[in-house]
């Protein structure tokens, strides 16, 4: 075991036999360096470059900032594949609107022939997936997508699938020199940018996910995986993905604050997706019902996570949730709108207000007064009665005694209660029937009598 007395805080990170150290006191890098040569032998190579990726450090003003690439690594890539490649420019970095399927829609594995299969391994298909899976995992968050979907063939790859790789290794060429960049003035506390697709043609149901940890402007963390399971909505499968980002987002609280960084995560961390039905959920005042009791118990850990104070759910448009590169084929528009904010070339968007703790939604829709209908009066009652009497009887009373008892000569004689608009037309109907068989039974009354 190595031991040193040291004179102040040094950070170390330790990638199989690299090694990079930064330390408050140059005195205390030489004792460790010393050590570690002393034991095993090491060389001493320049800060810049690390595991193939270019580190350079600018400054303006009191801005100062530090950009990550890997141009040489991509251009010796391009090299080895150009006689795939043909001189067309690309736009996105993944064919838009493409999904490499190994599955039907009825979840069976898609035949490949042999020979195709072959002549795709023949000319390099795993090594090309294998070049670019270290470029994405470095410092090219933009291509989660599209290594999540080559990465599915490697078993049987088709000429398709390989089409697709060399479309994405053409988008590295044109955006070599871009790579990732952190900047002071950028965001002092963490954010999570999440989002995940629905209904997509993966054959087993199961849609695509992604998340990023930015940091200073800059992503620290990104990564695209399936759901395990399949869901009901588009609100079931933002959920989980705001499950899955908040426990690799506790892990980056916890490393900071082991770092002595915590109070850059005081504060419950923002996890920001476009559903606002996951932040619903995510919320800590929403409750379980019957359309979140199906879902898995592990994914409603994050209930307890934003009620410990740790992170905290919001809601943001999907235009500008630079998450969605990570989840879809997009275009070329969407991808220059959304590329240079993922990978810390263009400013965040401004951090979205949390509308679930303030407004305690319950409802989506917004309840509007009730306003009683208003029913367009009946049309005037027919001179003629509804039921015509026999023509042996009289329709009026000839006697004096009894003239209170007969209907009004006319209408400009007086209305009855009624003939009001505001009664319905049934009841009007039955009165005005009612009353030609009290004039007719007072009439024979009286003949009777006579």
């Amino acid at each position: 075991m190595l031991r040193w007395d040291l004179r102040g805080t040094v950070f170390m990170s330790i990638h199989t036999d690299d090694m990079d150290i930064i330390a408050q006191y140059a005195a205390d890098v030489n004792d460790i360096l010393q050590a570690f040569d002393k034991r095993f032998g090491i060389t001493v190579s320049s800060p810049d470059y690390m595991l193939g990726v270019l580190r350079t450090e600018s400054i303006n003003g009191n801005r100062r900032s530090i950009t990550m690439s890997q141009e040489a690594y991509i251009e010796g890539m391009y090299e080895k594949f150009k006689e795939h490649c043909d001189g067309k420019t690309v736009t996105e970095p993944f064919p838009a609107k493409t999904f490499l399927m190994p599955l039907d829609n009825c979840g069976k594995p898609i035949d490949v022939p042999d020979d195709e299969v072959k002549r795709v391994h023949k000319k390099g298909y795993m090594n090309l997936v294998g070049g670019l899976l270290w470029a994405q995992r470095n410092t090219c968050p933009g291509l989660s997508f599209a290594m999540s979907q080559i990465c599915r063939c490697m078993q049987r790859p088709s000429e398709k699938a390989l089409a697709c790789g060399v479309h994405s290794l053409k988008y590295l060429l044109a955006h070599k020199q871009d790579g990732i960049s952190f900047h002071s003035d950028g965001n002092w506390e963490p954010r999570i940018y999440y989002d995940s697709g629905h209904k997509q043609p993966t054959g087993d149901g199961r849609s695509f996910c992604f998340f990023v940890i930015m940091h200073f402007g800059g992503p620290i963390y990104w990564e695209t995986t399936k759901h395990d399971i399949p869901a009901f909505g588009a609100g079931e499968d933002e959920y989980m993905t705001q499950s899955i980002a908040c426990k690799q987002g506790r892990g980056y609280q916890n490393l900071l604050n082991e770092l002595g960084l915590g109070d850059m995560v005081k504060k419950p961390m923002s996890v920001i997706g476009d559903n606002s039905q996951a932040e619903l959920w995510g919320s800590e005042w929403a409750k379980m019902n019957t359309k979140t009791r199906h879902i898995e118990q592990k994914y409603h850990i994050v209930k307890t996570m934003v009620k410990k104070g740790w992170f905290q759910p919001l809601w943001m448009m999907g235009k500008e949730n630079p998450a969605d590169l990570g989840t879809k084929p997009v275009d070329g528009v969407t991808s220059n709108r959304l590329m240079p904010m993922l990978c810390g070339q263009a400013p965040l968007p401004p951090l979205p207000e949390p509308r679930g703790k303030m407004k305690k939604r319950v409802h989506f829709r917004r309840r509007r007064p009730r306003v009683p209908p208003v029913r367009p009066p009946p049309p005037a009652a027919a001179a003629t009665p509804a039921h015509r009497p026999h023509p042996s009887m009289p329709t009026n009373c000839k006697n004096p005694e009894l003239q209170g008892l007969a209907p009004p000569a006319s209408p400009s004689a007086g209305t009855l209660p009624h003939q009001h608009h505001a009664q319905p037309r049934v009841v009007a109907r039955f009165l005005q029937n009612a009353r030609a068989v009290i004039c007719m039974v007072a009439t024979a009354c009286m003949g009777v009598l006579a």
